[in-house]
């Protein structure tokens, strides 16, 4: 149950950045200090804002054409309050030339069970050849 509950978390914030650009529940999904890392970024990025600011960014520039996500692992820790996600991802966007490019990779998020629900304070991504 438990980790279906992370997991549902995990595709709920896949969801907002991706499909419906809901910014404003995206961000209730991620820790004040949440830290990303991804290969688009020679630093990490700190804090919700400069997160979601990021997938603003994103989605300014993209449209979405599908995401699925692929062999789901939920690592429990901590009592069940810490849970570690990894996944497989394939991502499909249109970019403004009307161009349609293709991405596959890895995801990782760390996320925190903290006022009754889940939310991220981690992610590393990464691109597969």
């Amino acid at each position: 149950v438990i980790r279906g509950e992370v997991w549902k978390t995990v595709r709920g914030i896949n969801r907002h950045w991706a499909v419906t650009e809901d910014m404003d529940s995206l961000a209730l999904l991620l820790h004040p200090d949440m830290v990303m890392v991804s290969p688009d970024s020679k630093e990490p990025i700190r804090g919700r804002k400069q997160i979601v600011e990021s997938y603003r960014g994103y989605a300014r520039y993209a449209q979405t054409v599908s995401l699925v996500e692929r062999e789901p692992s939920v690592q429990l820790y901590h009592n069940n309050k810490t849970a570690v996600v990894t996944y497989l991802y394939d991502l499909v966007i249109k970019v403004p030339s009307g161009e349609t490019q293709q991405y596959s990779g890895r995801d990782m998020y760390t996320l925190i069970f903290e006022g009754g629900r889940w939310v991220a304070v981690a992610q590393h991504y990464s691109s597969l050849p």
